[in-house]
């Protein structure tokens, strides 16, 4: 699902929180027990012995150990719960809070354009908040001199008059092609630029494996040498080959011989 092009910044945080509550559940003992019954079946079927190791065996105390504490001494599967299931449950889940820290920020901030249609029926003060928060954010503080790319008060206003003009079901790629094919970015110039920022804020790492994928099409044995304007020439024609395809050779080889024609015309 994280590897989906079409799945939205809030999208693939609500994905990321149910993945790490699922992770958290499998520390329980009874979906340990669980796994355990489900792989003594598997090891059953192949012919394995399912039980764990023998339990290591007590060592004996001599005359000299009166000073050390009761010695407990864990049951194989206890030790294989507790230092090999739990530990790479903890460091998964430490792992996932950890790289997608960052991505929970940038929801945090973006949230309440994820549903432009529906701030209609939000607070005056509560929404002039999320947009001034939105302008910190997106202001640089060290250069007093860089222009804001939005203003909050403007924002705020945008977003009230826009929600006359669409419906409660369309989403935030939907607003702004209704901004931009109804020619309205002049009107609705900071709502227009917080969306494209919301946008095209990197989700996944989806659409960096499908390019480095067709590059290994592109750039084989046969074309070992070649420039990095042609290479990334190819590569987007490869990426979109469903505009590609819908292109008239004919016409482009046409004009490309016309333009790269070196006869010169004698009077």
């Amino acid at each position: 699902m994280l590897q989906n092009t079409k799945i939205s910044l809030v999208d693939s945080t609500e994905k990321l929180k149910s993945l790490e509550k699922i992770l958290i559940n499998f520390r329980t003992d009874d979906h340990f027990h669980k796994l355990c019954n489900s792989a003594s079946l598997v090891a059953e079927s192949i012919q394995l012995d399912p039980d764990f190791l023998p339990e290591p065996r007590r060592r004996r105390r001599n005359q000299f150990d009166y000073q050390r504490g009761e010695e407990t001494l864990l049951s194989s599967k206890d030790s294989f719960r507790i230092n090999f299931f739990l530990a790479i449950l903890d460091r998964t889940i430490q792992a996932i809070r950890e790289r997608f820290e960052q991505l929970k920020n940038y929801t945090d901030i973006f949230f309440f354009l994820h549903n432009v249609p529906t701030l209609n029926d939000m607070p005056e003060e509560q929404l002039l908040q999320k947009c001034k928060i939105l302008e910190s954010k997106l202001t640089n503080l060290s250069d007093e001199e860089c222009p804001r790319d939005i203003i909050a008060s403007d924002l705020c206003r945008e977003i009230r008059l826009i929600n006359g003009f669409i419906t409660k079901e369309q989403t935030p790629i939907e607003v702004l092609s209704f901004i931009h094919r109804n020619s309205l970015t002049s009107e609705f110039s900071n709502l227009s630029i917080a969306l494209r920022i919301l946008l095209t804020i990197p989700v996944a790492v989806a659409t960096g494996e499908r390019s480095f994928s067709k590059l290994k099409l592109i750039k084989n044995y046969l074309r070992t040498t070649m420039s990095q304007e042609r290479l990334n020439n190819l590569a987007l024609i490869s990426i979109e080959n469903t505009v590609s395809q819908t292109l008239n050779l004919s016409e482009i080889v046409a004009e490309f011989a016309a333009a790269k024609a070196r006869k010169i015309t004698f009077l």
